[in-house]
């Protein structure tokens, strides 16, 4: 491939990434808590109201996703919008140590690296609409 033919390749493709990025954060905005943030909010919940973990709690997850989780709920709050915010930093923290590790390959292979680590692991955190009766 001729590297005029790879240049605009590798821009337009830049260009995408970036568009779908945009998008992904715009869509996912209003996003509600639900699923596993939903039940260690609860935890944290309990654990304020004097309840022990992995004593009067039943739960799987470390003590260090408690922590954090606390933390974060004391220090800014347990609304969604919070936790949109605190998942996209987590998300951009990611981004930033792919494009750290790819960057002696080309700033390219962070960016794609980065992007596709972010898209993907949205779908895997999709809202899914309720299927009760009465739902539509």
């Amino acid at each position: 491939m001729p590297d005029r033919l790879y240049s605009i390749t590798k821009a337009i493709s830049t260009a995408f990434l970036v568009v779908c990025l945009l998008l992904f954060v715009v869509k996912t905005w209003h996003w509600p808590l639900m699923g596993d943030a939903a039940l260690m909010h609860y935890i944290v919940f309990l654990k304020d109201h004097g309840m022990a973990p992995y004593r009067d709690i039943i739960d799987a997850n470390m003590p260090t996703t408690l922590i954090l989780e606390g933390a974060v709920m004391h220090f800014f709050g347990g609304d969604s919008l919070t936790w949109r915010l605190f998942d996209f930093f987590l998300l951009a923290l990611a981004g930033i140590s792919f494009f750290v590790i790819c960057r002696p390959y080309s700033k390219f292979a962070g960016l794609f690296a980065a992007s596709l680590f972010a898209l993907i692991q949205s779908a895997f955190s999709l809202p899914m609409p309720s299927s009760s009766p009465g739902s539509e």
